[in-house]
Parts: C-alpha cells; structure tokens; sequence
C-alpha cells in the first residue's frame, strides 16, 4: 500500500525554469464555487456545495493568503441542507524552484464533527510540468462517530500538473492517510480572456479507503481568474491549491 511518507520526494528543492509573470499586486482576492459529490458511507450521501474566497497580501520573500468557506451539506437534495463551514491560513516564501508553504485549515459541520488540519507543501515549477508535494497532520473530533475514520492520522499527497496550453491544466497524483489510499486526476480549462475557469477532479482509491473498497469522490465548480493572466500564471500566483487534497477529512 502506498504511503503517505512517499511525499517527501517532492521536498527536496529541484532546480527548474520560471515561467515569466507580471507583477504581483500587493493584496488580491481570489474566489470559487464547488460542488463534491461524495461517496455513500452508511447510507449518508454527504455532498457538499461550498463557496470559497480568499484574500492573499505579498510581503518581502512570499505571500499570506487567508480564506473563509460557506457551504453546505446535501443529501440527495432532500435535507435541511446544514452548514459546512471552514477557514484556511497559510504563508508561502518563493524560492529558485518554485515555492514552499506552511498551512492550517478547520472545518465545522453543523449535524457531523469539527475537522483540522496543520501541512507543509512544496511546489517545483517548470516550463509546462508543475510538482506538488504535500505531508501534514489530520484530526477531527468524534471519530467514533465516522464510519472507519482514525482521529489522528498523517497524510501526504504529491502530484503532477501538465499545462498543455497556458490556459488547460491537467493532473494526477497520489494521496494517503492512516485511513488508506486515493488516487486523483484532474483538468481545469480557462476560455481565453475569460473571468473564471471550469475545474473537475475525481479521487478513487487504489486499495480501500474508509472500508470501501470503491470509495471516490468527484469535485467540480468554477474558479475566478483575472484577464490579465492566464490559468498558469494564476496557479503560480496564488496558493488556493497549495493544500488542496483528493478527499477530505470529514
């Protein structure tokens, strides 16, 4: 079984080209809409619809972003729908290679249980190749109450992404915690000129995950981006995806 202690082959710095990028205001806002439609574990389809903003301020050597997530839990359309509610703070420092990042993030379910998570990731880029690597530490409160989830668990993640064109990224890559293994791929298409990008990603385990051997999730929704840079430019630019992971605590 693949394990989480693999990501470190990504945390070494490698040397590699930057693509060229305007410069960086000083504070921007960056933005999504998501929809997840999760796997069924004990008859609880746990969907989740989430709005995403995010604020990033530059500072000497990197860059804070700080976001706030509103959502919701569905279950077949056919529930009081209670809230999902989140917060992510992280500070990134550019480097030769590309950048590395320290973050937190917290997420609170209204009818489940309270989610956090503490991870350091490192990202190489490279003319048309991007390389994420990512090792942190997960807990959620209730464990008991969660069908086959371990209260305290380490969990990686590395992952490639190819930009084709400056506007197409795509991906895949491998994720793991105390709980098994999950393995992702993605695409994210901006139209030229176009304000937001269209994003879907789906993770299925390789093995088992939470006791079922099918378990997977597919993640789809929109992402502002402004017209002065491209879809690769953009990734680059802000940290919305530094800690990004194919399934989610809770």
């Amino acid at each position: 079984m693949w394990k989480p202690a693999f990501c470190a082959l990504l945390i070494a710095p490698v040397a590699g080209p930057l693509a060229a990028q305007e410069a960086l205001p000083d504070f921007e806002w960056d933005g999504s809409f998501s929809y997840a439609a999760r796997a069924t574990l004990e008859d609880s389809d746990n969907d989740i619809i989430r709005a995403t903003i995010g604020a990033t301020w530059r500072v000497e050597g990197g860059q804070w972003r700080g976001a706030a997530e509103l959502g919701v839990r569905n279950e077949d359309f056919s529930s009081s729908y209670p809230a999902n509610l989140g917060a992510e703070i992280s500070r990134s420092w550019g480097t030769g290679w590309g950048r590395h990042s320290v973050g937190g993030r917290i997420r609170w379910a209204d009818d489940r249980e309270t989610s956090g998570e503490l991870a350091y990731s490192a990202e190489r880029f490279g003319n048309a190749i991007d390389l994420r690597g990512m090792l942190g530490v997960q807990y959620v409160t209730g464990a008991e109450d969660l069908t086959e989830r371990t209260e305290t668990s380490a969990f990686g993640q590395i992952e490639a992404i190819w930009f084709p064109l400056d506007d197409l990224a795509l991906w895949a890559g491998l994720m793991g915690d105390a709980d098994g293994d999950i393995g992702g791929i993605g695409v994210e298409y901006r139209p030229r000129r176009w304000p937001v990008s269209f994003f879907m990603e789906w993770g299925h385990t390789l093995v088992e995950y939470r006791g079922l051997e099918g378990y997977n999730d597919l993640y789809g929704g929109i992402r502002f981006v402004p017209r002065s840079r491209s879809l690769k430019q953009h990734r680059r630019a802000v940290t919305d995806r530094s800690f990004a992971r194919y399934v989610e605590v809770q």
